[in-house]
C-alpha cells in the first residue's frame, strides 16, 4: 500500500499545467450551465473514495475518506489512513501525518493543482488545460470529457479527464485515465451544500 500512497503524493505534487482557456468549450450549453448552477454553492461536505487502477494489476486500490469545499479558495480531503490534500487560501498541504508539505498555492509544485481541484468542483471548466473531447446528459448526469496534453505524475502521463456532475449539475467524480488504462477515480458520496462548514478543518499543522 505504501506504493500507492506515494504514488497519490506524486500526482499531486507532479502535474504539470500550462494553463490557458479550455479549447473547443465556446458556446457550450452544459458547460455554462454546469458554472451557473455551482455559483450558487458556497459550501459542500461529504465522504469521498479514491480508487487507484494500474493496468498490470488485477486488484485496485481504495482509500476513503471526508471531503469539504468553502468558496473559493478552501478545499480539504482528508483520508481514514491519515493521507491530507488541504487547499486553505493561499497555502496548499500535501502528505501524511507526521510527513506533511507545506506549500504555497501559487507555487509551481501546488498552482496545478489547486486549479484543477478547485476548477472541477467550483464547475468553473473554462481555464482547465486541455481540449474539450465530448459531453453528454444522460439519466440525470452530465459527463464531460477533457483530453490533456501536459498531466503527467513522474513518467506516467494521464491522457484524459473523465467529470460526472450530478442532477444538482454538483461534482459527482473526477477520473483521470493514461493512455494505457490505468487511472485514479475519486467519487463524492452523500453531499451536503451551503451548510456552514467549521474553518478548523482548513487549518493544519506545520
Amino acid at each position: 500500500m505504501k506504493k500507492f500512497f506515494y504514488s497519490a503524493v506524486a500526482l499531486l505534487l507532479s502535474v504539470t499545467y500550462a494553463g490557458g482557456q479550455l479549447k473547443n468549450s465556446n458556446g457550450n450549453a452544459t458547460l455554462a450551465k454546469i458554472k451557473t448552477a455551482n455559483e450558487k454553492v458556497t459550501t459542500m461536505s461529504c465522504s469521498f473514495t479514491r480508487t487507484i487502477k494500474q493496468s498490470m494489476l488485477d486488484q485496485s486500490a481504495k482509500a476513503d475518506g471526508n471531503f469539504n469545499y468553502t468558496k473559493d479558495n478552501k478545499l480539504s480531503m482528508v483520508y481514514t489512513n491519515g493521507e491530507m490534500v488541504v487547499i486553505n487560501n493561499n497555502e496548499v498541504a500535501i502528505g501524511k501525518k507526521g510527513k506533511v508539505r507545506h506549500l504555497k498555492a501559487k507555487s509551481k509544485h501546488a498552482e496545478p493543482l489547486v486549479n484543477t481541484l478547485l476548477g472541477c468542483v467550483s464547475g468553473n471548466l473554462d481555464k482547465l488545460d486541455g481540449t474539450l473531447e465530448s459531453v453528454k446528459e444522460a439519466n440525470g448526469v452530465s459527463t464531460v470529457i477533457i483530453t490533456v496534453d501536459n498531466f503527467k505524475v513522474g513518467q506516467s502521463k494521464f491522457s484524459k479527464v473523465e467529470l460526472n456532475y450530478g442532477a444538482d449539475l454538483t461534482i459527482q467524480s473526477i477520473k483521470m485515465t493514461e493512455a494505457d488504462g490505468s487511472y485514479t477515480l475519486y467519487e463524492l458520496q452523500s453531499k451536503t451544500l451551503n451548510k456552514s462548514i467549521d474553518d478548523k478543518v482548513y487549518n493544519t499543522e506545520k
